[in-house]
Parts: C-alpha cells; sequence; structure tokens
C-alpha cells in the first residue's frame, strides 16, 4: 500500500511539475508591452471606434449606424477611462488583473457563442494584447494564490475563446491547483476545462 501511495504522489507530482513547465512556456511567449507600446495602441483603439458616416441614400440603415455610433463612443469612453486608471493605480497584481478583464469585457472576445463576430472587430487584436499584458503582469506580482489562479483564468478564457484551447486547458488545469480558498475561481477555471474538452 505505501509503494503504491508513493508510485501515485510521484505522478501527481510529475503531472504538476509538466503543467508548470507549460504555464512557464506559455507565458513566456506573451510580451510585455512598453509604456510607449500600450500608448500606440490605444490610439489605434480610438481609431477603431471613430464614428460611421452615415449615407444619405442609406435611410435604412441610418438607426442599425447610430446604435453602432452609440456603442463606439461608449468603448472609446471606456478605453480612456481604463487607460487613466492604469497610469495612475499602484499597479499591484490584483489592479492589473481587473485591467485585463476591464478589457476583456469590452471586446467581442466574450461573445463566445458568436465566433463570425470576433472576426468583424479589428479592435480584438489589440485588445488581445492588452488583456495578455497586464494579466501576464498580475501573475508574476502576485503572492497571492487566489490573484494568480485569476490572472491565469483571464488568460485561460482568452486563449480559449481566441481559439488555442491546448493553452487555455493547461491555465485553466493550473489556476486550479491555485484557487483553493475561492469557490467561484474553482467553478470558472471546471468550466473552462469541460469547455476545452
Amino acid at each position: 500500500l505505501t509503494l503504491i501511495l508513493i508510485h501515485l504522489s510521484i505522478i501527481v507530482y510529475a503531472e504538476e511539475t509538466d503543467i508548470s513547465i507549460r504555464v512557464d512556456s506559455i507565458l513566456n511567449r506573451v510580451r510585455l508591452l512598453g509604456k510607449s507600446e500600450i500608448t500606440s495602441l490605444h490610439k489605434k483603439l480610438r481609431k477603431c471606434y471613430a464614428p460611421i458616416k452615415i449615407e444619405k441614400d442609406r435611410i435604412s440603415w441610418r438607426y442599425q449606424d447610430s446604435v453602432e455610433n452609440v456603442r463606439r463612443m461608449q468603448y472609446s469612453d471606456s478605453i480612456l477611462i481604463i487607460n487613466r486608471d492604469a497610469r495612475t493605480t499602484k499597479q499591484s497584481a490584483k489592479q492589473l488583473a481587473n485591467i485585463g478583464r476591464r478589457y476583456y469585457n469590452l471586446s467581442s472576445l466574450m461573445l463566445t457563442d458568436l465566433r463570425e463576430h470576433i472576426k468583424r472587430h479589428k479592435e480584438d487584436s489589440l485588445l488581445t494584447l492588452l488583456i495578455l499584458n497586464y494579466c501576464k503582469r498580475a501573475y508574476i506580482q502576485s503572492s497571492n494564490t487566489n490573484d494568480k489562479a485569476q490572472a491565469l483564468l483571464m488568460l485561460g478564457k482568452t486563449f480559449f475563446v481566441t481559439g488555442d484551447k491546448d493553452n487555455a486547458l493547461t491555465l485553466y488545469r493550473h489556476s486550479l491547483q491555485y484557487a483553493h480558498s475561492s469557490d467561484s475561481l474553482r467553478y470558472f477555471n471546471l468550466k473552462g476545462v469541460i469547455e476545452c474538452i
């Protein structure tokens, strides 16, 4: 019985070590952005949210275009607010993860049932870079296990909806190892694992 338990513990340890190595490899491929790069991304995002000019002969589309312009103005304002908060906060791990989450909520990445919708929004590729940047920073800086789990969860969600299910699964599984004291984090990570499978 002792030998069996030792064997099982070695298998579990080896699997956890393997996941840790893969997580490090995934995170090493996520590039951290400098201040000038973030400023440049925000300028490009503002251009993405420029209002649509409504053509005079397109009366039937006038309402839809006006609704889209309202969305663009709201998102443009949100980008300015998030960017201002990112520059003025102390940049703790929890705040960095929160900034990443706020960018995620702006993108159409959260509309996982409408995958064609993702391709139609130029801003999603820019937002993805910002989400990955802030969540990686949160993971690196955090000493709190739940904060690490939260950062990995956001990274996993971003990879999953952009089609990288293998990396998403690895991050969800690793996040589960951290999320011992949070039922909600365990729930969302398990949900992510099930979706990936």
